[in-house]
């Protein structure tokens, strides 16, 4: 995925410290993820269908504590994925990032210029009607989309981590990890409802090229549901 040079080296330059993504967990063959996780059980992630096969590496990842990624085009050589689980409105509605190296070479990134950016500015959050929604800095008019510079200052810590050949990183539900997991709510004003998070896409000025739901069946459907009444 590419960004502007100068946020790279702005943030290069905020840090000199190697990250490890040990904090993440790796993909990795466990037959009791699979087994943990059948599609139609309570832990069963709801998503939409994806138009392309998971990898092998991703699905033998899989568990109730991950649930099943939406996996995005790929950018640089990682593909970009998201897991969640519906959640009740008033709780975090915690998603998951998955990157999957598919190239025969480590393959490095950070968490401020790859990771960071691409949570604010690689997504679109479509509502039940197929219309993008604004973000919370949109709606404040503090920031336009895709308007990174302006982001930027945000940005305090830049470390680099690896990724062997065709394997991923991710985040857990049970330890949610800061870049690797982010509650929703932070970006968005989420109200119970049915939402779908799919790739940006902007024109060279920043604007979203699509306002309407472009292919709903590559997206990740996010559930907000109605609390219970006592």
């Amino acid at each position: 995925m590419r960004f502007p040079s100068l946020i790279f080296l702005f943030c290069a330059f905020l840090s000199g410290v190697a990250f490890t993504a040990s904090r993440a967990t790796r993909c990795r063959a466990d037959p009791k993820n699979i087994q943990g996780d059948r599609p139609g059980s309570g832990s069963h992630q709801r998503r939409t269908a994806a138009t392309t096969p998971l990898p092998p590496e991703i699905v033998k990842s899989v568990s109730a504590d991950t649930g099943e990624p939406v996996m995005f085009p790929s950018h640089g050589g990682f593909a970009w994925g998201l897991s969640t689980k519906p959640v009740t409105y008033g709780n975090p509605v915690s998603v998951l990032l998955w990157m999957y190296n598919s190239t025969d070479e480590p393959k490095s990134a950070f968490t401020c210029t790859d990771i960071d950016v691409f949570w604010v500015s690689g997504i679109d959050v479509f509502d039940s009607s197929g219309q993008r929604m604004q973000s919370l800095e949109e709606e404040e008019k503090r920031i336009s989309p895709g308007d990174i510079v302006k982001w930027l200052p945000m940005c305090s810590r830049n470390f680099m981590f690896s990724v062997p050949p065709h394997s991923c990183v991710h985040g857990t539900f049970s330890q949610l990890e800061p870049d690797f997991s982010r509650d929703l709510r932070r970006y968005y004003s989420l109200p119970p409802g049915r939402y779908v998070i799919v790739p940006a896409e902007r024109g060279r000025d920043g604007t979203p090229v699509n306002r309407t739901l472009p292919e709903p069946n590559n997206g990740l459907t996010v559930i907000v549901q109605e609390p219970q009444v006592k």
